[in-house]
């Protein structure tokens, strides 16, 4: 269905926002969903996004 290329483009670009949505959740003290909502609006282009204020991680 799709090519060798565009395959291992696709799972790089899912794998860098994944990467990037969890280390937001860690150090903003955010859900993963939340996280996740964040670092797609960003890499869309959003043109302001408002996040919640920093949280400390719960340990």
């Amino acid at each position: 269905m799709f090519s060798r290329n565009l395959r291992l483009a696709l799972i790089g670009t899912v794998a860098l926002l994944a990467a990037a949505s969890v280390l937001l959740a860690y150090t903003r003290g955010v859900s993963l969903a939340e996280a996740t909502y964040l670092t797609l609006l960003t890499a869309m282009g959003a043109a302001e996004i408002d996040p919640p204020p920093h949280r400390s991680p719960k340990r």
